[in-house]
């Protein structure tokens, strides 16, 4: 039994059904009818990606556009991006590879040679990438601030290669004071999807602890860009739905064929000089152990 079918029976046991199909659907990916919060039984998203992507097309890939410098912020969709991005660049609205962040990663990285390039992380997905495909991988927990200070090292580190840097802001759960003022005592952040769905916050105040997320996570991308040299583009490796309705139901989060989750920015930011890019023999990867990555994957409510 595979440890992410181990995790479901334990919240199985313990929490019951609805909880179990809610808090594994998109790590596992799971074919199945879930249930929704007025007990009726609604149509997985795979039925309507054919659709969706007959109508919309199937992603950019992200390897083989023009940067030396990605910043991901997950999450973190377009027109929110239009409205409430402090950044100044050429931008535009493109189809992301997938829904969720495993999808995105693995369509866009898996079996590609990456060693002409450097990736700083908080996603934990990026460790399913073979060990002799990227250059290096520093795999970190969401702390934004670790996050850039590692990029700033890395980037000093290895000047000729390209950089990826992809931050866990404003993915869920939200940084932000509305989030910490709805924490239960054992968290930091407050789960804002589960409190919607409990009627304990309205969608104005979902909204606002995801706007208050991206407004915590800018300024360390702000402060990175000042070291950054070569072409930088920031974008996302999906979006977020925010209680939008779709088909009669009401949607949050991601892992849905939406446009919300689909379509995300993708800004080029002016530069002077372009890097030198190299490729070289791996360092290999610093997989974190399997208690971690449950830990970090039950905080981002994949399990």
């Amino acid at each position: 039994m595979s440890w992410q079918l181990s995790r479901f029976v334990d919240i199985l046991r313990n929490q019951g059904l609805r909880e179990a199909l809610s808090r594994s659907y998109q790590y596992t990916k799971l074919d199945l009818l879930k249930m929704t919060n007025d007990l009726k039984y609604e149509i997985p998203d795979g039925i309507y990606r054919p659709l969706f992507e007959r109508k919309y097309g199937t992603g950019i890939d992200v390897v083989e556009q023009d940067w030396d410098n990605l910043i991901v912020l997950d999450s973190y969709r377009y027109d929110y991006f239009e409205e409430y991005s402090r950044f100044d660049g050429d931008l535009s609205r493109v189809l992301t590879h997938g829904n969720w962040s495993l999808e995105w990663i693995l369509k866009n990285f898996k079996d590609r040679d990456l060693t002409d390039t450097a990736i700083v992380s908080g996603n934990v997905f990026y460790e399913r990438l073979g060990e002799d495909s990227v250059f290096s991988l520093d795999s970190l927990g969401r702390d934004p601030e670790v996050i850039t200070d590692t990029a700033l090292d890395v980037n000093e580190q290895y000047p000729n290669k390209r950089l990826i840097i992809h931050y866990m802001t404003p993915h869920q759960p939200h940084r932000g004071e509305l989030s910490r003022q709805f924490a239960a005592e054992d968290e930091e952040f407050a789960d804002m999807f589960g409190r919607y769905r409990e009627g304990e916050i309205s969608k104005t105040e979902l909204e606002q602890s995801y706007v208050e997320a991206i407004e915590v996570i800018e300024p360390y991308v702000e402060s990175l860009l000042d070291e950054l040299e070569g072409k930088t583009v920031i974008t996302a490796d999906h979006g977020e739905n925010l209680g939008e309705t779709r088909f009669g139901l009401q949607r949050l989060g991601h892992g849905h064929e939406t446009k919300a989750c689909r379509f995300v920015p993708w800004l080029e930011l002016p530069y002077d000089k372009r890097k030198k890019i190299t490729s070289d023999e791996p360092e290999g990867i610093d997989y974190a152990n399997q208690s971690v990555i449950n830990d970090r994957l039950e905080d981002l409510g994949y399990l």
